[in-house]
């Protein structure tokens, strides 16, 4: 699992309050690099969450705006709360599923995010027997 030192604490990531039901989602694609993310995201709204392996206490959503891959932080580094604009989520997937169901953008340092088409993770399956 992915954690974070807080000086003397040690939190996973995946078990904070915003990462609920997380795992569930298929846009959700564990620890992944910018680069690999981009290499997936290839239209207007495509979108997908992320860990990036550089920036250890923080979730990612990645996604194309205006051309343009975008990676925004997710989680408040101040209190792991949810936040876009004045807006707290409760968890990351309420912040997905509103944004997408509502067909309102995330709004941040100056770009405009649609959640078009969630970018899904492959899982390759095993060969039955």
């Amino acid at each position: 699992m992915f954690a974070f030192s807080d000086h003397q604490t040690s939190v996973n990531i995946c078990n904070l309050p915003a990462a609920l039901g997380l795992d569930r989602q298929p846009w959700y694609h564990g620890e992944m690099g910018r680069a690999t993310a981009e290499s997936v995201l290839r239209n207007e709204g495509d979108f997908l969450v992320r860990i990036s392996p550089n920036t250890a206490n923080n979730f990612v959503l990645s996604g194309i705006a205006n051309s343009i891959a975008r990676h925004f932080l997710l989680l408040d580094e101040n209190d792991q709360k949810v936040r876009k604009q004045q807006q707290v989520f409760e968890t990351i997937v309420e912040l997905i599923e509103y944004h997408r169901g509502e067909n309102v953008p995330i709004i941040s340092e100056g770009s405009e995010l649609h959640l078009i088409r969630p970018i899904v993770k492959f899982t390759a399956s095993l060969p039955r027997r």
